[in-house]
């Protein structure tokens, strides 16, 4: 199977696969089960007295703010197309630490700080679009994930992307302080969404971050798939070696076993790069 064709089936996979079996508990993504410090994603949120929607109001806490999770409550609640349990929760109120309950839907799964800056990244709607596959009516999960810069308990800018619904869904926020050579920008912000199962793509959605926007950069994809195939894309930076003054470098590397050995007996790969640059006038 030609490289290219087998990346697009692989790709296309990741959206199919994770197109049924999404009536359940949706826990591969709030299945957070042992005490954890989270961070609210949503521009407000609401601490009641017990896990329901209808309780007594006890304090709103606003985007940024810090949790201690004490544990997932058995109730859930659907909003947003996310059904999510209940949390109970430590959190702290004008130097007083109290207790209660929040609904976890809106805390962020990841939260990088770099004072005064913190950038919080999370899910703020799930939803659904129906397409026909051979005849019959597939309905397809999306995530519309979001990410902002909070300084001082104030969201600055905030950005939002969406993402095939994988069901084990693995995050990560990685952060290149002096915007890696950037002209005029602070910080350069990645999102990193997998599905941690081989042969399935991991998506890197970045943002540059001028102190006052952000900045959507080219997203990159990577997949590896055992030892039959490897898809790479980066971006290089000014400062990165191989980096170019005022220019982002996208590098796509790529490679498949051709089924042959060399003369130490080792397999032999089919080898192939591209390479596009994007200039940066800051």
């Amino acid at each position: 199977m030609h490289f290219s064709y087998r990346l697009g089936f692989i790709l296309l996979n990741l959206i199919s696969l994770y197109s049924f079996g999404q009536s359940g508990k949706d826990y591969g993504l709030w299945g957070r089960t042992e005490p954890d410090k989270q961070y609210v994603l949503s521009d407000t949120l609401i601490v009641r007295q017990a896990p329901d929607a209808g309780s007594l109001r006890l304090d709103t806490l606003f985007a940024g703010d810090l949790v201690e999770v004490i544990r997932k409550e058995e109730k859930d609640l659907l909003l947003k197309g996310i059904l999510a349990p209940w949390f109970q929760v430590n959190y702290g109120k004008a130097g007083i630490k109290k207790q209660g309950y929040v609904w976890s839907g809106n805390l962020a799964f990841n939260m990088l700080s770099a004072p005064p800056m913190r950038y919080v990244m999370g899910v703020e709607l799930v939803y659904t679009k129906d397409t026909l596959v051979d005849g019959s009516t597939v309905t397809h999960y999306y995530h519309q994930i979001r990410l902002k810069v909070i300084e001082n308990g104030v969201v600055r800018d905030s950005r939002s992307f969406t993402a095939a619904n994988p069901q084990y869904l693995a995050t990560m926020l990685d952060r290149r302080g002096n915007g890696g050579g950037l002209k005029n920008v602070k910080d350069v912000i990645s999102c990193r969404l997998s599905s941690e199962v081989s042969g399935m793509p991991s998506f890197t959605h970045s943002f540059a971050w001028d102190g006052k926007r952000l900045k959507e950069l080219p997203r990159t994809i990577n997949v590896v798939d055992g030892d039959a195939l490897w898809y790479t894309e980066k971006l290089i930076m000014p400062n990165d070696k191989g980096g170019s003054p005022a220019t982002i470098t996208w590098l796509m590397e790529q490679g498949q076993m051709t089924g042959k050995k060399d003369k130490k007996g080792q397999p032999v790969y089919k080898t192939d790069s591209k390479m596009k640059k994007y200039p940066w006038n800051g």
